[in-house]
């Protein structure tokens, strides 16, 4: 080999997709989980996935988190475990976190506006040596590419589902807009 081959072995894979069947189902769950009980940052700690009247949204989730599985080559079938409702109010965010003792975790929009903050992944390759030579100061003005960005963000959007490892620290900026951000968060394992 005479030229310089690159190889990336350890990607990070995060997976979307858009609800096909949004439009039914966007008021009709709204109309049921306003009667549900929030706390001051918008959480309810309601298991979405034990109500029937989800079944549909939560039948197709399950169907692309294995679809994310299966392209990992991962043996198993997943089945959700846990889940729950956010409905941020203004200010409101999470700091970063992973969801540990789970393989596969998703976030779904039921209702959220493309110019509300994004849901940020943050690198779990830590360069302790900052070969990039980026500091507070000058932050914006360096070049970064798929081999040394530090964070990514993905916009969030009615009917989009966001899939991704539990154990990828994430983390949402408090939200800035009066629309509504209403997710779905599911946790999965093997069944």
């Amino acid at each position: 080999m005479s030229q310089l081959v690159i190889n990336t072995w350890f990607p990070i894979a995060i997976g979307q997709v858009y609800c096909p069947f949004i439009n039914e189902i966007k008021d009709k769950y709204k109309n049921i989980i306003k009667k549900f009980e929030y706390n001051h940052d918008g959480f309810c700690y309601y298991p979405v996935h034990k109500n029937k009247k989800f079944d549909k949204l939560n039948k197709w989730i399950i169907e692309n988190v294995n679809k994310y599985a299966k392209a990992h080559l991962y043996k198993d079938e997943y089945e959700i475990k846990d889940s729950w409702i956010l409905d941020y109010p203004i200010g409101k965010g999470q700091p970063f976190h992973t969801h540990l003792g789970f393989t596969i975790s998703c976030v779904f929009y039921l209702d959220a506006q493309k110019n509300d903050s994004p849901l940020i992944f943050s690198n779990p390759f830590v360069d302790m040596k900052n070969p990039t030579h980026t500091t507070v100061r000058n932050m914006k003005n360096v070049v970064l590419n798929e081999l040394t960005y530090q964070q990514c963000g993905y916009s969030c959007e009615t009917g989009k589902l966001v899939i991704f490892r539990s154990n990828i620290s994430h983390a949402v900026d408090p939200k800035k807009i009066k629309e509504k951000r209403i997710v779905f968060s599911y946790n999965f394992d093997p069944k």
